[in-house]
């Protein structure tokens, strides 16, 4: 465990790696809370910032809590990215990752019903490339 994270990304991990627990009783509400807190867009805005970059670490274990969170956030901002973790070499990073995509209506169904058709860069997302929707990095 990292002790050099600030408390808040300290938190926000520690909620996403609960989500991943065998205890249903303890994703349940941390999913609830997640999907609570997300309407203060303060605290989304540093959620999405987190988990996406999650999203890109080596710790197979954060990037599946990872998706988890962004799933209970509903957060179709991180569709790119995860069209990127639906072609993993991992395939228990691939199965998280597409149901998070299939979570996030229509514009996550379109880009996951895209990805056997098309190369990763021309996967459409909104009618639009991948490329272009906005991420919290963009």
């Amino acid at each position: 465990m990292s002790i050099s994270l600030p408390a808040q990304q300290e938190i926000l991990r520690t909620l996403a790696l609960l989500l991943t627990g065998d205890d249903s009783g303890v994703s349940e509400a941390v999913m609830l809370y997640l999907a609570a807190a997300s309407r203060n867009e303060h605290f989304r805005e540093k959620a999405l910032l987190y988990y996406c970059e999650a999203l890109t670490k080596t710790d197979l274990q954060l990037q599946k809590a990872a998706c988890l969170a962004l799933k209970s956030l509903k957060a179709t901002e991180s569709i790119k990215m995860l069209v990127t973790l639906c072609q993993s070499d991992t395939e228990e990073i691939r199965n998280v990752a597409s149901e998070t995509l299939l979570s996030l209506g229509e514009a996550g169904r379109l880009a996951y019903e895209q990805l056997d058709k098309f190369p990763r860069d021309f996967v459409k997302v909104g009618g639009r490339h991948a490329s272009e929707v906005a991420t919290p990095f963009n």
